[in-house]
């Protein structure tokens, strides 16, 4: 699934979700691959990891 996030001016965070596990506490998480883009600026691509909660709250809306 993939995500986004808009912010002011021309700030996009598009959020493709690689897997979703849980740590040793049970605590479930989603690693997911995060690609920021500025304007006409070169996007950047990393991974991240958020617990499932915080990610759900951050990316609310699904593409």
């Amino acid at each position: 699934m993939t995500f986004q996030r808009t912010g002011a001016g021309a700030f996009t965070e598009i959020a493709r979700v690689l897997e979703v596990t849980q740590d040793r506490m049970g605590i479930p998480h989603v690693r997911f691959q995060l690609q920021v883009s500025r304007g006409a600026v070169k996007p950047t691509v990393e991974c991240r990891t958020l617990a499932l909660e915080t990610f759900y709250a951050r990316y609310k809306k699904a593409l």
